[in-house]
């Protein structure tokens, strides 16, 4: 699938991306760093808005589809391609510069580890040290609920300021 995705990765395309088990759902974005292992794709809802970032293992993905009604649709509904919380992102180290640009930026992330299938994490990332992750929870209230360090390799999914970040955030800061 990778040779798949590289192609959409350099025609710069919105694709629907099938991944896991999910077959009925998809991610519908565009890609903005790709290696032979990981993927990140700029997300949009389905009124066209900037939903995030998602990354993922490219061994996750198991359908691309590009050019249908649906993504055409999709295509006169986003309004734009530069959004000011875009984080910076190296094709060479997606996992760690994602969440290197989350920390700098003061993003709220969602974690899944070792492919649970769940958000495991979600929070304030403050350091990524010596292969080791430090986060400060966030509950769905909005409040700090204690802080905790994981192995950064097991990680298999970041969100990066999604809907629900987002939502966290300004509970955060109400």
């Amino acid at each position: 699938m990778y040779s798949e995705l590289l192609k959409a990765f350099q025609s710069n395309k919105n694709c629907s991306f099938y991944t896991d088990d999910e077959c009925d759902k998809f991610t519908y974005g565009k890609i903005i760093a790709l290696n032979e292992d990981e993927v990140a794709i700029q997300m949009y809802t389905t009124y066209g808005a900037c939903d995030g970032i998602i990354v993922k293992m490219v061994s996750d993905f198991f359908r691309i589809e590009y050019d249908s009604k649906y993504n055409k649709r999709m295509e006169k509904l986003i309004d734009t391609d530069v959004f000011e919380d875009r984080a910076e992102i190296d094709s060479n180290a997606i996992f760690d510069s994602a969440i290197k640009s989350a920390i700098n930026k003061n993003f709220i992330v969602s974690i899944e580890l070792l492919h649970s299938g769940n958000d495991n994490i979600t929070g304030l990332p403050l350091s990524l040290v010596d292969g080791v992750c430090t986060v400060r929870q966030i509950d769905d209230y909005g409040c700090v609920d204690g802080t905790t360090s994981f192995v950064f390799n097991t990680a298999t999914q970041i969100t990066i300021n999604a809907e629900y970040e987002k939502i966290l955030s300004k509970l955060i800061n109400r």
